[in-house]
């Protein structure tokens, strides 16, 4: 009785080890794809494109920012570090930075200090 226990705790452990193992791969391989697809539409960008053609290209971002000067969309552009969004300085995302007449004045880290100096 003990042997078949035991296997079947052994058999429960390399299953829940194989799951988890399997939907870490999936995940990874879901943001590897979504990073890609960003970094591609990042490249097809123009300044002074208006939100409307930006959202052609790049879709819906992981996130957004509003302020003063106009508005920041976050993609992510890496699929390393934590999934956790932490903000536009999280160096696995690009943020896409908008004036206040919705017209794209640049992406990335710099453009977005830029306009929010009190984050140097």
């Amino acid at each position: 009785m003990k042997k078949k226990s035991s296997f079947i705790l052994l058999f429960s452990v390399i299953s829940l080890l194989l799951t988890v193992g399997c939907t870490t791969t999936t995940f990874n391989l879901a943001l590897r794809s979504q990073a890609e697809s960003n970094n591609r539409g990042l490249l097809m960008l123009k300044l002074g494109m208006n939100k409307d053609d930006v959202y052609k290209v790049m879709k819906t971002p992981d996130n957004s920012e509003g302020f003063e000067w106009g508005t920041a969309w976050i993609y992510r552009t890496s699929s390393n570090n934590s999934v956790r969004y932490k903000g536009a300085l999280d160096e696995s995302f690009t943020p896409v930075v908008f004036d206040r007449d919705d017209k794209l004045i640049g992406w990335g880290r710099q453009v977005y200090i830029q306009k929010n100096p009190e984050l140097q």
